[in-house]
């Protein structure tokens, strides 16, 4: 292997750093909500990240793994069922990507279909944010780690923090 192809400068380290932003609270939501440990998830995202990046020469985004752990948070899946839904994920997209027919795959998938799933991922998220906020999630009720105060801050009869749920997620869905 000869490294002196890649470019190790400013530019890669910035790029390297940038999919933190949505990994992070993913990893850290599947650690504390799911059960799973934190070494196992991070050192398998940092071995498909060199893998990836030496094999095809740029770094990848782990998309379909950020779509079930998406899931995985906001259903509480057990780690069994993450780590199938991942090794099935996994061998589909290998198939897919070895066969070639990701390319009849999508000029038959129509963009609403993608969007659907796009929108129903951030709304589970959503709501399972506004269950955390509120102190009302399963998973704080079992570890009686419900926040007493945040659930009787109100404004006009609405709770505060549904209030900052619902502004926070309009301004990014505004992009702001």
């Amino acid at each position: 292997m000869n490294l002196t192809a890649y470019k190790f400068n400013r530019m890669e380290v910035a790029g390297s750093l940038g999919d933190l932003g949505t990994l992070l609270p993913l990893a850290i939501g599947m650690i504390l909500v799911n059960g799973l440990k934190c070494m196992g998830i991070f050192i398998t995202i940092g071995l498909y990240y060199i893998f990836s990046g030496i094999y095809f020469r740029v770094t990848v985004p782990v998309q379909p793994m950020k779509v079930i752990g998406a899931y995985a948070i906001a259903t509480a899946m057990t780690p069994n069922q993450i780590a199938a839904s991942s090794i099935l994920m996994g061998l589909f997209l290998f198939i897919i990507g070895a066969t070639n027919l990701i390319t009849v795959i999508g000029t038959y998938v129509p963009k609403p279909v993608i969007r659907g799933v796009q929108l129903s991922t951030g709304t589970l998220l959503m709501t399972q944010g506004v269950k955390f906020i509120m102190g009302t999630s399963n998973f704080q009720a079992l570890r009686l780690q419900v926040e007493p105060y945040l659930r009787f801050q109100q404004a006009a009869g609405v709770p505060i923090v549904v209030i900052i749920g619902i502004a926070s997620n309009i301004v990014q869905a505004l992009g702001v």
